[in-house]
C-alpha cells in the first residue's frame, strides 16, 4: 500500500508519522477479529484527499463527510475463534485476513491504473 499511498515526511498525519494509512487489528469481542484500513486527512494535501476519494469508490464508506479527519477505506470480514484460542488459530485468521488485504490493495492498484487511462 505504500507504493499507492506515499508517506508525506513534511505534514504528518493524526498518527504524528508520514504514513497516511495504517492498517489496524481489531479485537473488540475477545473472540473475533478483523482489519481495517484507515486513513488520516490530518494535515493532508489536496491530492493526497483526491486519492483517497478515488480509492474510497471501490468500497464506498457508510458515512462521507465533506470535512473528514478519518476515514476507513476497507475492512476484512470477521473472523472469529473460540473461547480460549491457540496462537496457531489466532494466527490462521490473520493469515485469512491478510489474503483479503492483499487481494483488495490489487484492486486498487487496477481501479487506479483505470483512472488513469
Amino acid at each position: 500500500m505504500s507504493k499507492i499511498i506515499p508517506d508525506t515526511p513534511d505534514a504528518v498525519s493524526g498518527w504524528n508519522t508520514p504514513n497516511r494509512y495504517f492498517y489496524e487489528i481489531v479485537n473488540s469481542t475477545g473472540n473475533s477479529i478483523y482489519i481495517k484500513l484507515a486513513v488520516s486527512a490530518k494535515n493532508a494535501t489536496s491530492s493526497f484527499i483526491e486519492l483517497s476519494d478515488k480509492i474510497n469508490e471501490l468500497n464506498p464508506a457508510k458515512l462521507e463527510r465533506k470535512e473528514w479527519q478519518w476515514r476507513t477505506l476497507f475492512r476484512t470480514k470477521t473472523m472469529r475463534f473460540s473461547e480460549n484460542p491457540t496462537k496457531e488459530e489466532i494466527f490462521a485468521c490473520l493469515d485469512k485476513c491478510l489474503q483479503e488485504i492483499l487481494i483488495y490493495e490489487e484492486d486498487v492498484r487496477r481501479h487506479l491504473e483505470s483512472n488513469h487511462s
